[in-house]
């Protein structure tokens, strides 16, 4: 399953999500005090990867157009 089906399902070719993996990311309180002092608003979700759930902070999500 693709990581953008598993972020937000029904997502568009085109998709581009700035995350951060708080599983790995070490201390999650300070990692998330970091990311709002840069000034983001992190939306908090999970994905089911085969190695076990990983829970992702959503930086930023934009939709492009393909180019033809």
């Amino acid at each position: 399953m693709a990581v953008i089906e598993c972020v937000k399902p029904g997502d568009k070719l085109g998709q581009i999500i700035l995350a951060v993996d708080l599983t790995v990311a070490g201390t999650v309180d300070r990692t998330l005090a970091k990311i709002q002092d840069l000034g983001y608003d992190p939306k908090i979700r999970h994905v089911n990867y085969l190695s076990g759930v990983h829970v992702l902070a959503i930086l930023k999500e934009e939709q492009h157009s393909a180019i033809s």
